[in-house]
């Protein structure tokens, strides 16, 4: 019976586990269940307990200059996600908070304003499906937003504007999966440790299951490693933190609709706002740190530089602090496919910063591949097992 409408229960076998219950995680077992699989997935805190989890929400693209294989795989997923997400909601009844909004990057040097002059040309040819036209451009701060959004000193330039940028609300995109998944899959409240002909969990259980998907974000890596007999890492943890803010009353004021207003990026520094106006900024990026989730208020140059950035951020209250770890392979690009070797263990790690916009194309992917079809949406080279392992 197709799992659909039966799903497995504890302690019965299942075709496939997943470890992790982050996007990367819930895209796999969602697509897993969609082809008919019986499903569990393992997660020994809570879905988009990690990186999954933060604030920010800022789906946007490589640019679209030198074009290659990987640019059009994350520029395909990006223009097909608003269709997935609409379905997502319909089916749930709960917002993921969606919405292309655009995206706008301060221009403060003649050399950036050439940069983006060559963009312009690579967006009319490359960012293109059906009828929908994206563009790259540069605009007068008074044409790319309500003025009062980016700060003329930031911008003595203008401001390139890109129309394919959006944003998601991290956590209402992740409730909404798990939402969906939740009487369709088991769910083993631990880790997973190990496999030994079966899945090995941290209590000492053991899952029968046909492959194994490690999508515990940086935590796959040691995983990994340990499925391949590898003394030296396959990747890390890149720690960063954001913050959520309230507009202060009256600084919304001549921007209209806010939660319209485009994401800014500046030089490592993200401004979003959401749905409910609330704003998220992003922008620190720590190689070494010993707490993953541990918070550190001294380290809080990004809100300074994206209040001077924005003035509407100017006494905005802020409303929580959030600090996590982005999983990035040692290659950079994201791990995909099953391992080498006899035990069917498959990588879906490695998102670092562009995971949500393309998760659900790396999902299909790593389904395709269980079930031995031709990848639908086939992976560029550089996310290939080939390539980081070959």
């Amino acid at each position: 019976m197709n799992s659909l409408s039966s799903p497995p229960r504890a302690g019965e076998a299942v075709d496939l586990l997943v470890a992790g219950a982050g996007i990367f995680g819930l895209w796999t077992a969602k697509r897993a269940v969609e082809a008919g699989l019986k499903v569990a997935i393992a997660e020994p805190r809570r879905p988009g307990a990690g990186a999954s989890g933060g604030l920010l929400g800022a789906l946007t693209a490589h640019s679209p200059d030198r074009w290659n294989p990987k640019k059009q795989f994350q520029f395909d997923a990006l223009t097909e996600l608003p269709g997935l997400i609409a379905a997502l909601e319909a089916e749930t009844g709960l917002s993921a908070g969606y919405r292309r909004c655009g995206r706008l990057m301060p221009i403060a040097k003649p050399g950036f304003l050439s940069q983006v002059k060559e963009r312009v040309i690579g967006a009319e040819e490359y960012w293109r499906v059906g009828a929908d036209q994206f563009v790259y451009e540069a605009r007068s701060l008074g044409e790319a937003a309500p003025l009062g959004w980016i700060s003329p000193e930031a911008a003595p330039l203008g401001a390139a504007w890109d129309s394919l940028a959006a944003r998601v609300s991290p956590r209402a995109y992740v409730g909404a999966l798990w939402a969906w998944l939740r009487p369709r899959v088991t769910l083993y409240e631990q880790a997973y440790t190990g496999w030994d002909g079966a899945v090995v969990l941290s209590d000492g259980g053991r899952v029968a299951t046909g492959a194994a998907a490690l999508a515990a974000g940086y935590e796959a890596f040691p995983l990994i490693a340990s499925a391949l007999d590898l003394e030296g890492p396959v990747g890390g943890g890149v720690k960063g933190q954001s913050l959520s803010a309230r507009l202060a009353p009256g600084a919304a004021a001549g921007l209209g609709d806010v939660a319209a207003l485009p994401l800014i990026y500046e030089d490592g520094v993200y401004v979003a706002v959401h749905e409910d106006g609330t704003v998220a900024v992003s922008g620190t990026s720590e190689r070494d740190w010993e707490h993953p989730g541990a918070v550190d208020p001294a380290n809080d140059g990004f809100w300074r530089r994206a209040q001077a950035l924005c003035p509407a951020l100017e006494g905005a209250a802020v409303l929580e602090w959030w600090a996590g770890v982005r999983p990035r392979a040692a290659g950079r690009d994201p791990m995909i496919g099953r391992l080498p070797g006899k035990a069917p263990i498959y990588a879906v790690a490695g998102g670092y910063k562009i995971s949500f916009g393309i998760a659900h194309r790396v999902a299909q992917a790593v389904v395709d591949e269980i079930m031995g079809a031709s990848m639908s949406a086939p992976l560029p080279p550089s996310f290939t097992i080939e390539r980081h392992f070959g």
